[in-house]
């Protein structure tokens, strides 16, 4: 998956450093991510060290266009997605999505959270680290 992202970014991050120059856009490389990369889960070592490397990538493409006008973020999801969940549902991850989209350079977030990552390891029964 780190290498599907490190193409897209090729490929996007030019255009989107050229959409910089133009007033009122809001050119950005957003993302969604989870709280495997800085707290693993051994059942899903594979998926964690890919989250660790996709989140330090995204950290490496922030520093090379934020100062192009380029927007890198994204949402950390804390959690499985579901429908009918009030708060880990796609409609809220879109939502936040969405969010970071609309700031303004002076305000440019990061990262958002949706859900809660060490309540999600507690409801499931796993003691964080």
């Amino acid at each position: 998956m780190t290498l599907g992202l490190w193409v897209a970014a090729s490929w996007a991050l030019p255009h989107l450093t050229t959409a910089a120059a133009k007033a009122h856009s809001h050119p950005s490389f957003l993302f969604t991510n989870s709280g495997l990369w800085d707290r693993p889960l051994a059942d899903f070592a594979s998926l964690s060290l890919q989250k660790a490397a996709q989140y330090n990538l995204l950290l490496s493409l922030r520093q090379m266009v934020e100062p192009k006008g380029v927007h890198v973020g994204g949402v950390n999801i804390g959690g499985l997605v579901d429908e009918e969940d009030p708060v880990m549902n796609p409609r809220n991850i879109a939502q936040a999505l969405f969010e970071l989209y609309q700031q303004d350079k002076p305000h440019w977030q990061w990262e958002s959270k949706v859900g809660d990552w060490d309540e999600f390891l507690k409801k499931i029964g796993v003691q964080s680290m």
